[in-house]
């Protein structure tokens, strides 16, 4: 359910919704939060097949940002992800834009670090040293190779700015 590709994640969440007893439930419920309808569709049957108390936690969530505007992890992650994109695309350095970047690198659900990753990339500049050890530890996430590749895409456009600007100097 790590897979940069969305097809791929549409089929891992089926085939974990087939698997029964067996299957983790905590990805499925993670992966109601990806940025695919495909694959929370995919998601969401196989929970309620394995374990549809599950799902109760996105009423909860959705409940809880209609009464008090504060989303969860699940429709948490459905938003920080696009608002990752948002300040990639606009490449600006500000500082807010990187500190809020730099937190959502810690986000529980893979696709979120994946654009924040990605995001900081795209922005180069002026990126403090904490968020580019950040980077440096995300080369090794456990939970997602995309993750990794973008961490290493990202390091590898600050960095190469960094030695950039050092040369023109």
């Amino acid at each position: 359910l790590g897979d940069s590709n969305s097809g791929v994640r549409r089929a891992a969440a089926e085939a974990l919704g087939h698997l029964g007893e067996r299957a983790p439930v905590e990805p499925l419920v993670h992966a109601l939060g990806d940025s695919e309808s495909d694959v929370r569709w995919a998601a969401a049957q196989a929970l309620g097949h394995l374990a549809p108390e599950q799902l109760e936690i996105v009423e909860l969530e959705a409940e809880q940002i209609l009464m008090k505007g504060q989303p969860g992890i699940i429709l948490g992650s459905l938003i920080k992800d696009r608002i990752a994109e948002i300040l990639g695309g606009a490449g600006k350095p500000f500082p807010a834009f990187i500190a809020l970047l730099t937190d959502l690198l810690d986000w529980p659900y893979w696709e979120v670090r994946w654009n924040a990753a990605r995001a900081l990339g795209a922005i180069r500049r002026q990126i403090p040293e904490a968020t580019v050890k950040r980077l440096e530890q995300l080369r090794k996430d456990p939970e997602s190779q995309a993750v990794c590749d973008a961490a290493d895409d990202a390091l590898a456009e600050i960095l190469t700015l960094d030695e950039n600007i050092i040369e023109d100097d």
